[in-house]
């Protein structure tokens, strides 16, 4: 059997459990902030506790990446990670109380971070002597998140509705066992995919380590979440100093050629927090604005707010195999769109998914209600901008820094998530917390406000980055760099 042949299906066990991760991870993420805030919190507590929690989702990934690198190896921190999200999701399926969440949520937390950048550092492994090719597979590897999250979209909102949120929230862990099972019957593929960490044996005194460091990140996370704005400071910090490491790390760079790319690569990972901010609103605000100034009504059957992420999802199935052919045609014609330029291209298609909000709250409203597919071609305008940042973001650590960290800045990368998604529970806590009884007419204005300076912000981001993408590009050709 041909390499080609081997590496494609060592490709579709990693596409088919992200896909069961994603399917387990989006039923929890687009009910959570229903869930607490119409049940638990108030709004403002609401989306600060949402905010913290997707920080730490993907803070976590940088000392997971770091023990996948150095300790346990890629594997066996994908199997550490499902099983630990197993009993996250199972124990918030069974929560009855705040604590319980907490706890749940703390697990969820962990498990994401020995989980999330192992199947992308495996993939980039498997495709790491061809750069097309590595674009083309990510790009085709994310599509994978969106497919897993389908299903998900689709099936647990109505069983939240309709029967109850802990139904809706065990259907996580059935995927996750599906995507667990998948693995084991076919881990004998990725014998020759290895990290350090794999090469190493498994000892008691590492066994006893890891559980020691399992039970202190389940006690820290636990305090974070019960002290949330302390908790928001904290992570700004840690996010800064891990990036002041990371230029630390780049001084010793071997040659000029490989200090550059690692340079752009921090670049790169410092523009991706805007538009991870405009991301989050996806879960927090736009969710609750739907719930709240979204007609929600197709064909006489009521729709949950949570239902309507599902067009991002769609849009990303739909989009992302056009693109990866785009990115085919450009070498095959001897051009190429590099990674800086698709991030401000990126980043100006989320502003303008807020400004789709914005206009058809000010202009196309009708009882201080929209339309429900002004939200679905806002997401859908979004999720060109995800395809371009988001998913080239993993070809990017891949291309960028050096092999021997990059399960390490694959988890830095996740860590931009987390900074912006702690900003983005600040901003809502602060912008659009309002009590439940709010006029339907104030709301609206409330959220279009919102919404618009978002959008603009964004905007002007974008062509900002525009113009360091420029700025790039003439300094690689000058020191002649190719950048991909």
């Amino acid at each position: 059997m041909s390499v080609a042949m081997v590496n494609k299906k060592k490709f579709r066990v990693m596409f088919f459990i992200e896909m069961w991760e994603r399917f387990a991870f989006y039923g929890f993420q687009t009910l959570f902030m229903l869930f607490i805030a119409q049940e638990k919190l108030p709004s403002q507590e609401a989306y600060m506790i949402f905010g913290i929690f997707s920080a730490l989702l993907y803070t976590s990934p940088v000392i997971g990446g770091v023990l996948a690198d150095r300790v346990i190896g890629l594997k066996r921190g994908l199997l550490l990670g499902t099983i630990v999200l197993i009993l996250g999701y199972f124990i918030l399926s069974i929560s009855t109380t705040m604590n319980m969440i907490i706890a749940a949520l703390s697990l969820i937390a962990i498990g994401n971070g020995f989980f999330k950048p192992t199947p992308s550092a495996i993939v980039a492994k498997i495709y790491d002597q061809d750069a097309t090719q590595s674009k083309v597979a990510f790009t085709y590897f994310y599509m994978s998140i969106n497919i897993g999250g389908i299903p998900a979209l689709t099936i647990t909102p109505l069983i939240a509705i309709y029967s109850s949120y802990h139904l809706a929230f065990f259907l996580s862990v059935i995927g996750m066992l599906l995507g667990l099972g998948n693995y084991l019957f076919k881990r004998h593929l990725f014998d020759d995919v290895n990290s350090a960490g794999d090469l190493l044996a498994l000892t008691t005194v590492k066994i006893i380590a890891i559980s020691v460091t399992l039970l202190l990140l389940f006690s820290l996370f636990n305090l974070i979440l019960h002290f949330l704005n302390i908790s928001f400071y904290m992570l700004l910090i840690f996010s800064l100093m891990v990036f002041f490491y990371l230029i630390i790390i780049n001084q010793s760079s071997p040659t000029k050629e490989v200090k550059f790319k690692f340079y752009v690569g921090i670049i790169l990972l410092l523009e991706s927090v805007a538009f991870w901010v405009v991301y989050n609103q996806m879960f927090s605000t736009i969710l609750m604005f739907s719930a709240k100034n979204v007609d929600l009504y197709l064909l006489g059957f009521r729709l949950s707010p949570a239902n309507l992420v599902i067009a991002e999802g769609l849009a990303i199935v739909i989009f992302s195999p056009a693109i990866a052919k785009f990115y085919t045609m450009l070498k095959r014609n001897k051009m190429k769109l590099t990674v800086p330029f698709q991030y401000a291209i990126g980043q100006v298609f989320a502003g303008m998914s807020m400004l789709i909000l914005v206009l058809a709250g000010t202009f196309f409203s009708h009882n201080a209600q929209i339309n429900l597919f002004w939200v679905v071609g806002a997401l859908a305008c979004f999720a060109v901008g995800e395809i371009l940042i988001s998913a080239l973001a993993l070809s990017m650590v891949a291309l960028y820094f050096p092999k021997k960290i990059n399960a390490f800045c694959l988890g830095v990368f996740f860590l931009t998530v987390a900074a912006g998604g702690a900003i983005a529970g600040k901003l809502a806590a602060l912008f659009v917390a309002f009590p439940k009884s709010t006029a339907v007419t104030k709301s609206l204005s409330i959220y279009v406000n919102y919404f618009l300076w978002l959008g603009v912000i964004s905007a002007a981001f974008g062509l900002l980055y525009l113009l360091v993408a420029i700025a790039i590009q003439r300094a690689a050709k000058r020191m002649q760099v190719n950048i991909d």
